[in-house]
């Protein structure tokens, strides 16, 4: 009974330690990857931050003419 206890202690310790240290990795990565965001976030004019929210549906089984359109609509919005 006592192992038993003494080896979940052992267990859950070291778990505990596991997700400490993954939260304090998740949050230096974040920070970064938020800072790197904001900063590209920062160089996009309007018509481009706009562009970003928008999604075009491409079909493969459409024409030439179709294709062409797309292609035209990802260059005029980037």
């Amino acid at each position: 009974m006592i192992i038993s206890l003494l080896v979940f202690s052992c267990v859950l310790g070291v778990g505990l330690s596991h997700q400490q240290t993954e939260r304090s990795f998740a949050e230096e990565t974040g920070s970064v990857k938020e800072t790197w965001a904001d900063s590209v976030l920062k160089t996009l004019r309007l018509e481009e931050k706009i562009a970003q929210l928008m999604i075009i549906r491409a079909h493969s089984d459409k024409t030439a003419d179709y294709n062409a359109s797309l292609l035209e609509q990802i260059k005029k919005y980037q």
